[in-house]
């Protein structure tokens, strides 16, 4: 198992004891900058409520025109254009509603959103969710772009639950554990 697919699975396992314990309904998945793999990630963390837990969740995902996301087999999965929604009540709006219709039929709504500096639409979502999964290209997003992501996260009103690194670099050879019999 890859570390990124331990890194998604402890995720899904932390959303979910979040998700038992205080009741949230849902959580802003995005990235600190662009090219933070936030919609695969998203699509992982899904996929892993979904099988590892026996939890429905739905992907709502937000973007600015065509969606571009792939299909997640048997995750329902909603699109919210933010042009549009901005024209009937804004993006805040649009996932309210969204995670008020899912709450009678998904569990949770992990909510596929632009990178936190890129635009307004991920602070829209985080006001509405307040909580957040934070994504990191390993070894391409400075601390500083981090630290002003939070900042703004915090800002909206949003509370980050964790981070997942993404493009991780295996350090040590995959030999050395079958040496080792890990």
């Amino acid at each position: 198992m890859s570390e990124f697919t331990q890194s998604v699975a402890r995720a899904a396992w932390l959303l979910r004891n979040r998700v038992q314990q205080e009741r949230i309904k849902s959580a802003v998945v995005c990235g600190a900058a662009k090219a933070a793999d936030s919609s695969f990630v998203a699509a992982c963390l899904a996929r892993q409520l979904k099988q590892a837990f026996n939890m429905k969740p739905l992907l709502l995902r937000v973007h600015a025109g065509d969606s571009g996301s792939e299909f997640v087999p048997g995750i329902d999965a909603l699109d919210v254009n933010s042009a549009e929604a901005s024209k009937a009540g804004g993006v805040s709006a649009a996932v309210q509603t969204a995670i008020c219709q899912a709450s009678t039929t998904n569990d949770f709504v992990l909510i596929d959103a632009p990178p936190v500096l890129a635009g307004v639409e991920s602070l829209q979502a985080i006001a509405v969710s307040q909580h957040v999964v934070l994504t990191v290209e390993f070894g391409a997003t400075q601390e500083e772009t981090v630290a002003r992501a939070v900042k703004e996260i915090q800002e909206a009103g949003g509370v980050v639950l964790g981070t997942l690194l993404t493009r991780q670099r295996r350090i040590i050879p995959r030999w050395i554990d079958v040496l080792l019999g890990a």
